[in-house]
């Protein structure tokens, strides 16, 4: 199975946004880095299993926001 796991980059005049490890949003003004230790525990576990992924961190990987959908639409994950 095809599977797509990763963090959206948002655009946002305000600074950069952390939405991987609480239940809100954070935004920081200047760029912070945090591992997304939910995703990641999440990918480890499928990728154990057997299964296809794609990781995509916006934030991380400096995406804009068409430029990760791009590559989960070639990608073409199931989901």
């Amino acid at each position: 199975m095809k599977i797509a796991l990763g963090v959206p980059s948002i655009d946002d005049p305000r600074g950069h946004h952390q939405v991987a490890q609480n239940r809100q949003a954070q935004v920081f003004a200047a760029k912070q880095l945090i591992f997304p230790t939910t995703f990641a525990y999440a990918a480890t576990m499928l990728a154990q299993k057997g299964h296809q992924l794609l990781w995509c961190d916006g934030e991380a990987e400096n995406l804009t926001w068409s430029e990760q959908c791009a590559r989960i639409v070639a990608f073409q994950p199931d989901y």
